[in-house]
């Protein structure tokens, strides 16, 4: 979340920059050095603190909001780094860098914002290569590898002096190259000797022992009769003294994996002191080089591991991993020995006799198990690793409310992979994402490798929250490194590029898992749920090939219904569901949830709530029965009673967030700001990360004129989660009206006319009454009556004092 600089943090820039009376053009140009300098040694949060200051003395300088945005980039805030791509490209639409920097974090977001920006500089500029390096990417996730593959042609032809050009060449091929592994087929030699050839030319302009000089290794240690040619090259960008650290251990990362897809134990060796120094705390290094030195020798792996022992002698966590490892290698039983044995070496024991119990319930031994939990809870009962024991009985046993409490308790006490990891499925499985999405994030942090499991987890954790950018680049990220995405991922994947508008994607996706022998039933209801409407006959021989497989399958009935429905077959509809909901005791939701559509959309409004309450009555959080609700109640103008029934359900805690966010927003309508407010910070709660809630609440903080701190921070997070959009660049204008800052404003109001697209008259109208408000504040009469005007010919019935936040007037 973005905030504002405090009285406090001011002093320290004072101190820090020594400022004290010089010119604000000095204090400007002294805060841009530092920040160049602190950006060309990586010390990104002091680059940051810089460039804020630098802000504050000039907010509509582009440059600076670029060079900001650049830095949080570097800092992994994305959002952040969006906002000020946006303020960037807002304060100078020619400024072409701060365009395609925006493209760039917009692309697995937002494509086709991403291509109207790199449209619009390639309008401007029709040879700027960077722009077409730009749309080559877009291409590529779009998967359309011919025009990826055109355009980073283009992008050569126009620059063959910028690296960057010849990269994106050969990214296109090894896209070609990776996607042919993935669908089973025969690689092109071509596309290799394509891809060699562009990074060749990347490596003339920016040296021998550099990243691209490591990528052309990379790529030749998995080309079929060339593999051998890689060792020398990654030795040498590992040993060379010369190199850059993030050079030698991106070498060795691939000298590492190269090694042990070969079993090839020299160069395991080599690469890991490498790796080891890269995090000191690592410990899959040392997990990999037992592998492959098992795998070369029986009995060697274990030899790594106690040497590791001898190397931390006074480390318990290394003795852990050597008894995991024997674990992992079939020899439990030695395992629970080995830590039995060395627990009392330490003045803890309870780390390792834990341990031993987790690794008896692992093989299945739950009579041991319990006795030696027993054991341990005796004698240790405050311990913390008798708690993670606990915790760990309670997740195999279901528990996950219970094992969510303890695993947070040992998140403070005893942090570690394990810990966060079921931390973040306990979370999970209780349906609490982003407390979720928190621990699976601590738990990548202590990984110093790419884990799969938890980025699967992750992915799975995305996915259930419908954040769909994160799911393609998580799973995408699975594939990059080498691992197989299982059916169910798959899946995820489509309904991940439908949600984020690429159709084209998604059924390419479905298509390919449909076309295999064992297509998971998820794969058929997806591709009917979102291709019904484009292509029903595909649909009705998806749907007829599953329904032979699966024969008694009620969702199939359902699907059958739906699209029954969607081509305009009202009868036959009609006709599956009354026989789904007549053919047991309890009728499936699914089919009282299609029966109330088809009613509401038949003018049945009695007919749709009473579906709508029945499946309520079975499942008291269903979403899609309380927006049923609401729509049938909505159009009957039920309104007072539509607020009467939420108002009941939320007492009783059963409304899920659709109808809170009406109930707030009816509330919002009908005057009663507090209460409002109230709801939105309930759904806050529940789902901080949601754009249009920050945007709701921001503009009711500032329309009662309290928390404008607060306000403004929830403006501009809304901004960069929702960018371009004029309701909620016109909230953020609203914020900084309230707090008296009127050329923010107006600047904010402008761009939100210039977004504003369509015929919705209401909310030009409140647009143009807010412009007017900050004119009028800024002395500027004439102007404002103008915009008043503008505002009452579009909505006659506006009231314009209702329009002012409480602290600005009117």
């Amino acid at each position: 979340m973005i905030r504002t600089a405090s009285s406090a943090l001011g002093l320290g820039l004072v101190l820090m920059f020594g400022w004290g009376c010089t010119s604000e053009e000095a204090r400007f140009a002294e805060a841009l050095q530092e920040a160049e300098a602190y950006t060309e040694r990586q010390e990104f949060g002091k680059a940051e603190v810089a460039l804020r200051s630098a802000l504050q003395l000039q907010p509509n300088n582009a440059d600076v909001n670029e060079r900001l945005a650049r830095v949080l980039e570097r800092k992994l805030e994305f959002a952040d780094a969006i906002f000020y791509f946006e303020e960037a490209y807002r304060l100078d639409p020619d400024q072409a860098s701060a365009a395609l920097g925006l493209a760039r974090l917009l692309l697995g977001d937002d494509l086709t914002r991403s291509e109207e920006l790199v449209a619009a500089v390639l309008e401007r500029d029709p040879a700027n290569a960077r722009a077409y390096v730009s749309r080559s990417s877009i291409a590529l996730i779009d998967e359309d590898v011919d025009e990826a593959l055109a355009a980073a042609t283009t992008a050569t032809e126009l620059d063959p002096e910028d690296a960057r050009t010849w990269f994106a060449l050969a990214t296109v091929y090894q896209a070609r190259i990776r996607q042919a592994r993935l669908d089973r087929e025969e690689v092109r030699l071509a596309d290799f000797e394509a891809a060699e050839v562009a990074l060749l030319r990347a490596i003339e302009i920016e040296g021998p022992l550099s990243l691209v000089a490591h990528e052309r290794a990379r790529i030749i240690s998995s080309w079929p009769g060339r593999a051998e040619e890689a060792g020398p090259l990654l030795r040498e960008l590992i040993e060379s003294p010369e190199a850059a650290l993030e050079v030698r251990q991106a070498a060795a990362r691939t000298y590492f994996e190269f090694g042990m897809r070969r079993d090839d134990v020299a160069a395991v060796r080599l690469s890991v002191p490498v790796l080891v120094d890269a995090n000191k705390e690592s410990t899959e290094a040392w997990e990999a080089w037992a592998r492959v030195e098992e795998t070369a020798e029986r009995g060697a792996g274990e030899a790594v591991f106690r040497k590791y022992v001898e190397t931390r002698p006074g480390d318990v966590r290394a003795y852990e991993h050597l008894a995991d490892y024997m674990a992992i290698t079939g020899r439990r039983d030695e395992a629970v020995g080995f830590l039995e044995t060395s627990a009392r070496k330490f003045s803890e024991p309870s780390v390792l006799l834990s341990r031993a119990v987790i690794v008896r319930m692992e093989n299945g031994d739950r009579a041991n198990a319990g006795a030696a939990y027993e054991a341990l809870a005796n004698e240790f009962p405050n311990a913390p690793h008798t708690r993670l024991v606990e915790a760990r009985i309670a997740f195999n046993s279901g528990e996950y409310g219970r094992s969510a409490d303890l695993y947070r308790l040992l998140a403070t006490e005893i942090p570690s992979v394990e810990v966060f990891r079921f931390l973040s499925l306990s979370e999970l499985y209780l349906g609490n994402l982003p407390a979720a999405e928190e621990a699976i994030r601590n738990a990548m942090s202590l990984r110093s490798g790419f884990e799969p499991s938890l980025a699967r987890i992750r992915a799975r954790i995305r996915y259930d929250a419908r954040d769909w950018t994160p799911v393609i680049r998580v799973l995408r990220n699975i594939v990059r490194h080498g691992y197989r995405l299982r059916p169910a991922e798959r899946v995820w994947l489509a309904e991940a590029n439908y949600g984020n508008g690429n159709a084209k994607a998604g059924r390419r996706v479905l298509e390919k898992l449909l076309a295999e022998e064992a297509a998971p039933l998820q794969a058929v209801l997806a591709f009917a749920r979102h291709e019904a409407g484009t292509d029903p006959e595909a649909v009705a021989a998806v749907l007829e090939a599953a329904k032979g497989r699966h024969p008694e399958n009620l969702g199939l009935r359902v699907v059958e219904a739906r699209l029954a429905a969607s081509r305009g077959d009202v009868e036959r509809a009609s006709e599956i569901v009354e026989e789904l909901i007549g053919a047991g005791d309890s009728p499936p939701i699914a089919a009282l949830l299609l029966r109330g559509r088809l009613r509401l959309a038949a003018n049945d409004l009695d007919g749709a709530n009473g579906d709508a309450r029945q499946v309520l009555d079975l499942d008291p959080g269903n979403a899609a029965a309380t927006r049923l609700m609401l729509q049938a109640l909505g159009r009957a103008d039920r309104i007072p009673e539509l607020i009467a029934t939420l108002e009941i359900e939320a007492e009783a805690g059963k409304l899920e967030l659709v109808g809170k966010r009406t109930l707030a927003s009816l509330h919002s309508s009908n005057g009663d700001t507090d209460r409002a407010i109230q709801l939105y910070e309930e759904i806050f709660e529940e789902a901080p990360e949601d754009g249009w809630t920050m945007n709701a609440l921001a503009y009711l903080l500032a329309r009662r004129g309290d928390s404008l701190d607060r306000a403004l921070d929830l403006a501009r997070s809304a901004v960069a989660k929702i960018p371009d959009n004029p309701q909620t660049v016109d909230t953020l204008g609203f914020v900084f009206l309230a707090k008296g800052l009127l050329e923010p404003a107006l600047g904010q109001f402008d761009h939100a006319l210039e977004v504003a697209t369509g015929n919705n008259t209401s909310l030009l109208a409140t647009l143009r009454a807010h412009r007017g408000l900050a004119l009028e504040r800024l002395g500027r009469l004439a102007d404002a009556e103008v915009e008043y005007a503008l505002a009452r010919e579009l909505d006659p019935e506006l009231d314009l004092a209702e329009q002012a936040p409480a602290s600005a007037g009117t």
